[in-house]
């Protein structure tokens, strides 16, 4: 076994010698470049690449026939064979990160630590991954189509689910690709851009658990591959038509998510997803046979068809009526995408009473049963769990239903209510100017007297407090045809910069208030 790992290390040589050349070049730029992450990056880039072309380099004996009998004929078990080329692929890889680190230690690079850390990672993942694809593969150019596959099915998957469920699922309000999912299904994603500070434990069990799976998986195949047998590229039938199934699905669905259907066509989504099902099963048969198989492959689409909006009725229906348990905190909004964007909902902004918990959770239930998805009024809610997680919903009401769900409403749910209105109130102190806006945003007064702003403030407090008294002055708010207020301050200071009222709520008083005040 020494000798066959001596000789494995012999055959990749030149693979060593051009990976240790780019490892030299970034250390270089690591003591004469500006930019500390640039070197970082790099070096993660370069670790990336080699990780996977390794493997492909150290296993290319089994893409050949003929090499792969010869090597089997020698006096080793798959068993030994996997341990060797495991071996000499992973030395190759580590041995000028280990020279890389004894000169980050001798000068005491700034937390090179961590990036060796996150450099391990990659290579834990990535190096598994190489291994696993080539033991599955038949030839090299179905290894890079495998490696291929493996990256990019699970985004590609995920995206037009979500862009499928955003259209479709009443409440949600998600403006990117949340970086949990995306770390999951993409894991060198969340290594690409870690910082050299720290690694968080939750990317490092991820990590252990992919090569770990890797690495068993990749071992298992070795066992199982024979030399004799070639199912289009791939070396086991199952395998085969696992990926062709997940080609389908991913094909399918893409299309299915590139289409904008309006949540009432439902119906024309599951259209849409079954053709394209039916059309991608039969074009990847004929890629793969030159002939289509009309009955077989009917049944195939159908039997996909079924399964895939079966788990996405199942998936909107979970998504749609989920409520969270094991909440340390709620609030509720007029405006919620507004608060957030604005970054405004600061620990105050939170009801954390356990009966005024139980009481959004009941209107967030009440609103559930009303089924209604189009209408005037926002209400919105958002949920701290105690967890660290944050559940965000945001629905539009009619406005019976709108009227039901505030007359719970109390003084603490007011104040959360109109928040950012609170804020307001604060940052008035900073705000040099006040322009007022109609529905067209020509702008109709403009306040930049500081007594006039002050005025301004003492009215919006008064009639913040004339809501908190009387809660039953929001149904007096219309929601159709919102206009919006303009405010200058230092750039330096936090503050708000345009808010959209609506017609009759508190800030809307306000301006009607004020200008009955300055015209007498």
């Amino acid at each position: 076994m020494n000798n066959l790992y001596k000789n494995d290390l012999k055959q990749l040589k030149n693979v060593f010698i051009i990976y240790s050349g780019f490892i030299l070049l970034d250390l270089v730029l690591y003591f004469t470049s500006y930019q500390d992450d640039f070197p970082v990056t790099m070096l993660k880039a370069i670790v990336f690449i080699a990780s996977i072309i390794v493997p492909a380099f150290n296993l290319r004996y089994l893409f050949d026939s003929g090499n792969y009998s010869q090597y089997l004929s020698l006096p080793i078990t798959k068993k030994q064979s996997f341990i060797i080329k495991y071996l000499s692929g992973l030395t190759v890889l580590l041995l000028p990160l280990v020279f890389y680190s004894l000169i980050a230690l001798i000068f005491d690079l700034h937390n090179f630590g961590n990036v060796l850390i996150i450099l391990l990672m990659i290579i834990g993942i990535y190096y598994s991954l190489g291994n696993l694809t080539a033991y599955l593969t038949t030839s090299i150019i179905m290894n890079i189509c495998l490696q291929v596959i493996v990256f990019v099915a699970p985004i590609i998957i995920f995206i037009c689910i979500f862009a499928v469920y955003q259209t479709f699922i009443r409440g949600i309000i998600i403006t990117a690709l949340p970086d949990t999912v995306l770390d999951l299904l993409i894991p060198i994603y969340s290594l690409m851009k870690a910082g050299i500070e720290s690694v968080a434990i939750n990317e490092i069990l991820i990590c252990i658990f992919y090569s770990l799976a890797f690495t068993i998986c990749g071992f298992l195949a070795c066992l199982k591959r024979n030399s004799l047998t070639n199912y289009h590229g791939f070396t086991n039938n199952v395998i085969a038509q696992i990926i062709k199934m997940v080609i389908i699905v991913v094909i399918s669905w893409m299309f299915t998510g590139l289409t904008d259907v309006p949540s009432m066509s439902i119906s024309v989504l599951f259209a849409i997803s079954i053709i394209a099902t039916f059309m991608t099963v039969f074009l990847i048969q004929y890629i793969y046979t030159k002939k289509i198989k009309y009955k077989a492959n009917i049944l195939q689409a159908s039997i996909i068809s079924i399964i895939t909006l079966g788990l996405f009725l199942g998936g909107k229906s979970f998504i749609e009526d989920y409520i969270p348990g094991n909440i340390e905190s709620v609030t509720i909004n007029h405006d919620i995408q507004f608060a957030l964007s604005k970054n405004l909902l600061n620990k105050n902004a939170y009801l954390k009473d356990k009966n005024m918990i139980d009481t959004v959770v009941e209107i967030h239930q009440e609103i559930l049963d009303t089924k209604c998805s189009y209408g005037d009024y926002e209400i919105g809610i958002v949920y701290q769990l105690k967890n660290g997680r944050q559940i965000v919903r945001n629905y539009w009401l009619n406005y019976n239903d709108y009227q039901a769900i505030v007359e719970k409403f109390n003084q603490e749910m007011i104040r959360v209510w109109y928040y950012d209105y609170y804020q307001l109130v604060d940052m008035l102190d900073v705000i040099y100017q006040i322009d007022f806006a109609d529905e067209s945003e020509n702008i109709d007064e403009q306040i930049i007297n500081s007594e006039d702003i002050e005025l301004f403030k003492n009215i919006l407090i008064q009639q913040l407090q004339a809501f908190e008294n009387d809660h039953s002055l929001l149904n007096e708010v219309e929601k159709s045809s919102p206009s919006s207020i303009y405010f200058g301050y230092d750039p330096e200071d936090k503050a708000i910069d345009l808010i959209s009222y609506s017609y009759n709520d508190p800030l809307d008083r306000t301006i009607q208030e004020y200008n009955k005040i300055k015209a007498n």
